[in-house]
Protein backbone atom coordinates (compact mmCIF):
# COMPACT_ATOMS: atom_id res chain seq x y z
CA UNK A 1 0.00 0.00 0.00
CA UNK A 2 2.65 2.35 1.26
CA UNK A 3 4.73 1.47 -1.78
CA UNK A 4 2.04 2.18 -4.00
CA UNK A 5 1.59 5.62 -2.78
CA UNK A 6 5.25 6.14 -3.13
CA UNK A 7 4.98 5.03 -6.79
CA UNK A 8 2.24 7.30 -7.19
CA UNK A 9 4.07 10.40 -6.21
CA UNK A 10 6.96 9.94 -7.65
CA UNK A 11 5.71 9.52 -11.43
CA UNK A 12 3.12 12.44 -10.77
CA UNK A 13 6.20 14.83 -9.75
CA UNK A 14 8.33 12.88 -13.10
CA UNK A 15 5.43 14.18 -14.69
CA UNK A 16 5.29 17.45 -13.65
CA UNK A 17 8.96 18.28 -13.99
CA UNK A 18 9.00 17.01 -17.09
CA UNK A 19 6.10 18.54 -18.29
CA UNK A 20 7.90 21.88 -17.36
CA UNK A 21 10.32 24.27 -20.67
CA UNK A 22 14.05 24.19 -19.72
CA UNK A 23 12.88 28.22 -17.95
CA UNK A 24 10.81 27.06 -15.65
CA UNK A 25 12.86 24.61 -14.48
CA UNK A 26 16.03 27.22 -13.94
CA UNK A 27 13.81 29.35 -12.02
CA UNK A 28 12.75 26.17 -9.88
CA UNK A 29 16.03 25.18 -9.71
CA UNK A 30 17.01 28.97 -8.22
CA UNK A 31 14.53 29.54 -6.18
CA UNK A 32 15.40 25.87 -4.58
CA UNK A 33 18.82 26.91 -4.29
CA UNK A 34 17.42 30.73 -2.79
CA UNK A 35 15.01 28.87 0.04
CA UNK A 36 17.74 26.21 0.86
CA UNK A 37 20.61 29.26 1.15
CA UNK A 38 17.99 31.23 3.41
CA UNK A 39 17.46 27.86 5.53
CA UNK A 40 21.18 27.49 5.91
CA UNK A 41 21.64 31.11 6.85
CA UNK A 42 19.23 31.59 9.04
CA UNK A 43 19.30 28.11 10.75
CA UNK A 44 22.95 28.05 11.48
CA UNK A 45 25.00 31.21 10.26
CA UNK A 46 22.98 33.92 12.15
CA UNK A 47 22.89 32.14 15.43
CA UNK A 48 26.39 31.14 15.06
CA UNK A 49 27.37 34.68 14.59
CA UNK A 50 25.12 36.20 17.21
CA UNK A 51 26.33 33.50 19.84
CA UNK A 52 30.17 34.78 18.79
CA UNK A 53 29.21 38.07 19.77
CA UNK A 54 27.38 37.62 22.59
CA UNK A 55 30.31 35.38 23.78
CA UNK A 56 33.10 38.50 22.59
CA UNK A 57 30.72 40.66 25.32
CA UNK A 58 31.02 38.23 27.86
CA UNK A 59 34.36 37.53 27.42
CA UNK A 60 35.40 41.48 27.43
CA UNK A 61 33.45 41.90 30.53
CA UNK A 62 35.13 38.97 32.89
CA UNK A 63 38.35 40.32 31.59
CA UNK A 64 37.01 43.67 33.13
CA UNK A 65 35.94 42.17 36.12
CA UNK A 66 39.59 39.78 36.16
CA UNK A 67 41.28 43.11 35.66
CA UNK A 68 39.30 44.74 38.94
CA UNK A 69 39.82 41.58 40.84
CA UNK A 70 43.62 41.75 40.35
CA UNK A 71 43.69 45.19 40.98
CA UNK A 72 41.47 44.81 44.08
CA UNK A 73 43.65 41.96 45.36
CA UNK A 74 46.61 44.15 45.45
CA UNK A 75 45.01 47.09 47.19
CA UNK A 76 44.19 44.18 49.94
CA UNK A 77 47.40 42.68 49.99
CA UNK A 78 49.12 46.62 50.45
CA UNK A 79 46.21 47.12 52.85
CA UNK A 80 47.16 44.00 54.78
CA UNK A 81 51.04 44.71 55.26
CA UNK A 82 49.87 48.16 56.54
CA UNK A 83 47.44 46.58 58.95
CA UNK A 84 50.42 44.18 59.79
CA UNK A 85 52.77 47.29 60.22
CA UNK A 86 50.30 48.42 62.69
CA UNK A 87 50.05 45.68 64.93
CA UNK A 88 53.95 45.00 65.15
CA UNK A 89 54.39 48.77 66.83
CA UNK A 90 52.26 49.11 69.99
CA UNK A 91 52.57 53.10 69.65
CA UNK A 92 50.89 52.98 66.52
CA UNK A 93 47.79 51.05 67.30
CA UNK A 94 47.37 52.83 70.76
CA UNK A 95 47.97 56.21 68.86
CA UNK A 96 44.79 55.29 65.86
CA UNK A 97 42.96 53.50 68.58
CA UNK A 98 42.88 57.00 70.28
CA UNK A 99 42.07 58.65 67.19
CA UNK A 100 39.60 56.66 66.32
CA UNK A 101 37.11 56.89 69.89
CA UNK A 102 37.95 61.02 69.46
CA UNK A 103 36.38 60.58 66.06
CA UNK A 104 33.56 59.08 67.43
CA UNK A 105 33.31 61.48 70.69
CA UNK A 106 34.52 59.31 72.87
CA UNK A 107 36.78 60.48 75.52
CA UNK A 108 38.45 58.52 78.68
CA UNK A 109 39.12 55.31 77.06
CA UNK A 110 42.25 54.04 78.49
CA UNK A 111 43.99 51.72 76.05
CA UNK A 112 46.39 49.07 77.37
CA UNK A 113 48.85 46.87 75.68
CA UNK A 114 48.23 43.35 77.02
CA UNK A 115 50.23 41.27 74.54
CA UNK A 116 52.12 38.39 74.96
CA UNK A 117 55.00 36.45 72.37
CA UNK A 118 52.14 35.10 69.96
CA UNK A 119 49.29 37.40 69.95
CA UNK A 120 48.92 41.03 70.00
CA UNK A 121 46.18 42.16 72.77
CA UNK A 122 44.86 45.29 73.90
CA UNK A 123 42.13 45.95 76.66
CA UNK A 124 39.88 49.11 76.30
CA UNK A 125 38.16 50.54 79.27
CA UNK A 126 35.51 53.31 78.93
CA UNK A 127 33.18 54.46 81.01
CA UNK A 128 29.26 56.45 80.65
CA UNK A 129 29.74 55.69 76.73
CA UNK A 130 26.87 54.65 74.70
CA UNK A 131 26.57 51.22 73.30
CA UNK A 132 26.22 52.12 69.48
CA UNK A 133 29.50 54.20 70.49
CA UNK A 134 31.10 51.32 71.50
CA UNK A 135 30.50 49.01 68.68
CA UNK A 136 30.99 51.47 65.63
CA UNK A 137 34.88 52.14 68.02
CA UNK A 138 35.08 48.40 67.47
CA UNK A 139 34.09 47.93 64.13
CA UNK A 140 36.13 50.66 62.75
CA UNK A 141 39.21 49.24 64.90
CA UNK A 142 38.84 46.03 63.08
CA UNK A 143 39.01 47.26 59.34
CA UNK A 144 41.74 49.29 60.35
CA UNK A 145 43.74 46.87 62.42
CA UNK A 146 41.95 43.56 61.84
CA UNK A 147 41.79 43.25 65.56
CA UNK A 148 39.12 41.33 66.86
CA UNK A 149 37.22 41.63 69.98
CA UNK A 150 38.06 38.89 72.15
CA UNK A 151 36.27 39.48 75.52
CA UNK A 152 33.47 41.94 75.96
CA UNK A 153 32.45 42.89 79.48
CA UNK A 154 29.51 45.39 80.03
CA UNK A 155 28.04 46.90 83.02
CA UNK A 156 25.21 49.08 83.10
CA UNK A 157 26.34 52.80 84.34
CA UNK A 158 24.49 55.04 86.51
CA UNK A 159 23.71 57.44 83.58
CA UNK A 160 21.13 56.54 81.41
CA UNK A 161 21.56 55.25 78.10
CA UNK A 162 25.03 54.06 78.97
CA UNK A 163 27.47 51.37 79.69
CA UNK A 164 30.81 51.30 81.18
CA UNK A 165 32.81 48.69 78.96
CA UNK A 166 35.78 46.49 79.36
CA UNK A 167 36.77 44.89 75.39
CA UNK A 168 39.99 42.54 75.12
CA UNK A 169 40.93 42.90 71.26
CA UNK A 170 43.54 40.71 69.63
CA UNK A 171 44.78 39.82 66.10
CA UNK A 172 43.45 37.25 64.19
Amino acid sequence: MANQIIQKINKERTRLWFGLNEREKKLLALLFFLLTSLLYYFVFLAPAANGVKRLNRELAEHRQSLSNMHSMAKDMMLLHQHQQAILRDPKQIEGLIQAIAKNHGLQGLQVINISDEKHHRWQLTGKNITFSDWIALLEELHKKTLLEVDVLTAVRSLEPGQVNLIAELQDQ
